[in-house]
């Protein structure tokens, strides 16, 4: 049955549906990685979550691995905070570098979700935290923020999120940007008009490394190439 629907969505949009196909056979692929290399696999199933995509996962281990960040920032948690705080451990046993994530989410619900499907080895690399999102003007444009981060010297951050009512924007790095001292790397999962952007209003130089199939955008520090 599966076959037939694939080959009639073929018809209607070849490019998605050959997208799709792709990723699944990759993510089929690397799903072994975290069941027998990663050993995290168990933890990532929830059908209160979306389906996992272990290519997102995988880049934000593999930048954590080489940029071996003190502080990590995650705006929009779920199975991506289970990754960064593998990458977190694995820096510790390798390098030596305790790493501490901080993780927001603007619902309670999906915090207190991400907190439930956390492997308990993990809980002494993450604080989470919850914040509501507020609106504000950035260059004539409405963005959405959380009303509230705690501001450390941050290495690396991932964002995915941008469900503000009003605003499509997710724009926190903008304002992190002007407030953090330290120069980080950061990555934005999708949301193709939240890096268009970014990329219009970014004040730092950064290396940015777009990916049209996997739909991410790394944006790479010069002092982490």
């Amino acid at each position: 049955m599966k076959f037939f629907i694939i080959v009639s969505n073929f018809f209607k949009d070849p490019y998605s549906t050959i997208r799709y196909v792709i990723l699944k056979r990759i993510n089929n692929r690397l799903k072994k990685k975290f069941r027998y290399q990663y050993k995290i696999d168990s933890y990532l199933k929830n059908k209160s979550l979306f389906e996992t995509q272990y290519y997102d996962l995988e880049n934000l281990i593999n930048l954590i691995k080489k940029i071996k960040p003190k502080y990590v920032l995650e705006l929009g948690g779920g199975f991506s905070t289970i990754a960064m705080c593998y990458a977190l451990d694995f820096n510790f046993k390798k390098y030596g570098i305790r790493g501490k994530l901080v993780s927001y989410d603007q619902s309670k619900h999906y915090l207190n979700l991400t907190k439930k499907i956390l492997p308990p080895k993990f809980s002494k690399y993450v604080s989470f935290k919850f914040s509501t999102l507020k609106l504000k003007k950035f260059n004539n444009q409405y963005v959405s923020i959380f009303s509230k981060i705690i501001i450390k010297d941050y290495n690396f951050i991932y964002e995915d999120r941008f469900d503000h009512k009003k605003t499509r924007i997710g724009a926190d790095i903008l304002f992190l940007e002007r407030k953090i001292k330290s120069n980080f790397s950061f990555v934005v999962d999708g949301h193709r008009f939240i890096v268009k952007f970014l990329i219009q209003n970014l004040k730092k130089k950064y290396f940015i490394e777009t990916n049209k199939l996997f739909f991410r955008t790394n944006f790479i520090n010069q002092i982490h190439k």
